[in-house]
């Protein structure tokens, strides 16, 4: 006889594996794929809403570095994606420090 825990454990996992993948998923993949390591260690996903994506910087320094090369790095993302149309920057915290 199956308990009732067993068959919540059971539920669990099976929510676990059908976990849809956000858009924004699929957008902290093409980031990291289009960011330098370097670049990666200082700036991260912010957020991403009707085709714009923010970018956590944690320094000035490093947002102006990013902003230097805005064009190119939208250039790139919008190669694998023509859902972004905007990327912004800001400074604050970087949540995906590698």
């Amino acid at each position: 006889m199956e308990t009732i825990r067993d068959t919540i454990t059971q539920v669990m996992r099976r929510l676990k594996t059908k976990s849809k993948k956000t858009p924004d998923d699929a957008v902290r993949a093409l980031l990291r794929h289009s960011l330098t390591k370097k670049e990666k260690k200082h700036a991260g996903f912010g957020y991403f809403n009707k085709g714009t994506l923010l970018l956590n910087v944690d320094s000035s320094a490093w947002l102006y570095q990013l902003s230097l090369r805005k064009e190119q790095l939208l250039n790139k993302l919008r190669r694998k994606s023509n859902a972004i149309k905007n990327v912004v920057f800001r400074i604050g915290e970087n949540n995906e420090k590698e």
